[in-house]
C-alpha cells in the first residue's frame, strides 16, 4: 500500500512486457530481451533490457499518448545503489551519463 502513496516502482512480469513490446508497438530489437521490468503508480514503466534502459510514460487523461525514452547501456558511465534503511523502505538506483561541460569563461 505504501507504494501507491509514493512513486515507488514494483516489479512486473518481464515475459509479459517482452511479448507486448514485440507487438504493440514493436520497439524491441530482434535479439533484445527484457531482463527487469518495473511499474509505478501513474503508468510509469521502466525496463532494463540486454541493450538499453527504456522508460515508458502513459498519459491517460486528455491526449492518451505514450512517451518512450530509450538510453543504450554504452551511454552510462556509472551507477550507484542505495539500499533500504530503517526509515526508508525502498532501494534506490541512480544511473549516470557523461555530462559535457562547456565553460563560458576561462579561469
Amino acid at each position: 500500500m505504501i507504494d501507491m502513496l509514493e512513486d515507488n516502482l514494483r516489479p512486473i512480469d518481464c515475459g509479459l512486457m517482452e511479448s507486448v513490446l514485440r507487438l504493440d508497438p514493436p520497439i524491441l530489437q530482434g535479439s533484445e530481451k527484457v531482463e527487469l521490468a518495473f511499474q509505478g503508480r501513474k503508468s510509469h514503466i521502466t525496463l532494463f533490457t540486454t541493450k538499453r534502459v527504456v522508460f515508458i510514460h502513459k498519459e491517460r487523461f486528455l491526449l492518451k499518448k505514450t512517451k518512450y525514452t530509450s538510453l543504450p547501456w554504452d551511454q552510462f558511465v556509472g551507477f550507484s545503489i542505495k539500499t533500504a534503511g530503517h526509515i526508508d523502505f525502498d532501494t534506490e538506483l541512480h544511473l549516470y551519463t557523461e555530462l559535457h561541460f562547456f565553460p563560458l569563461y576561462d579561469l
